[in-house]
């Protein structure tokens, strides 16, 4: 009985610890250029809006996970300010290249710590999937 108890435990605790995709992606943090992007319904279903703080993801991301990055919290810094912003991914991005994200307004402006300024409508940020 004492073994078949502790071989249980033994199985729980491997399984446990095997990271899952998600987890392994975020351990990763991708150096790019965000895009200014405007959402409404996305690829994810969601209907978001100017204000809301989410992001829109590379094409090959969705392809590769089959939009189960939806919904996913990452974690997003402006390289030249250091502000950080946390947002979901809510969308597909057409025009990023891999690694890169579509920024709506809300996350775009509070990565500019709340300067209006548009300019090239593009920020160089890092960004990184959050566990859970």
């Amino acid at each position: 009985m004492f073994k078949t108890l502790l071989l249980w435990y033994l199985i729980l605790l491997s399984v446990s610890a095997v990271p899952t995709e998600i987890e392994k992606r975020a351990r990763v943090t991708h150096i790019v250029e965000g895009t200014l992007y405007i959402p409404g319904t996305g690829a994810c279903g969601f209907t978001n809006t100017v204000n809301d703080l989410v992001v829109a993801l590379y094409p090959s991301a969705f392809i590769d996970y089959k939009g189960k990055n939806c919904g996913e919290k990452v974690k997003i810094t402006n390289r030249q300010n250091g502000a950080v912003v946390m947002a979901i991914i809510a969308d597909e991005c057409q025009t990023c290249s891999t690694n890169g994200l579509g920024l709506s307004p809300a996350v775009f402006f509070a990565l500019q710590e709340g300067s209006q300024q548009v300019g090239s409508g593009r920020l160089p940020v890092s960004w990184v999937t959050l566990p859970g």
